[in-house]
């Protein structure tokens, strides 16, 4: 569905401003000049508007499926605006947690992983054990000495 608007303010232009928050794109053109001696600005806006897309797709006729590792995305163009599911990151929630790092916005550093292994980019843990003198789940203890 194509909807075209045309604008015409008369006056002082200097100060208009044009801006939309709606999910869908536009497109617009302007010409400035005069019009019984004031300036004036005429524009047009061209949008495509698509239905509102059920949670979890987005895109023209809702066609796209959003991330599963996102928690929600812009259903327009399938950006994670909702944040992330642990362990990942990116603008469409598409990237594991850097090296070392896990949890929730990849913000929780890993453990003493055996011989420097990355740990688990969703609960931290190291999936080959923890390196000498460090035990627990996330390996982030120290051993005890018996004495």
């Amino acid at each position: 569905m194509y909807t075209t608007t045309s604008y015409r303010f008369i006056g002082n232009t200097d100060q208009i401003q044009f801006s939309t928050t709606a999910a869908h794109t536009v497109t617009s053109t302007s010409t400035f000049g005069s019009f019984t001696d004031e300036p004036y600005i005429e524009f047009a806006i061209t949008a495509t508007i698509s239905p509102a897309c059920k949670v979890g797709s987005y895109g023209e006729n809702c066609a796209l499926v959003c991330n599963d590792t996102c928690i929600g995305c812009d259903r327009a163009n399938g950006i994670c605006d909702s944040g992330f599911h642990p362990g990942w990151k990116g603008k469409f929630c598409d990237e594991e947690c850097d090296l070392g790092l896990h949890g929730e916005d990849c913000s929780m550093q890993c453990g003493h992983c055996l011989e420097s292994l990355p740990c688990h980019a969703i609960n931290g843990s190291c999936l080959h054990g923890c390196a000498a003198g460090y035990e627990g789940f996330l390996c982030n203890k120290k051993e005890e000495k018996l004495r």
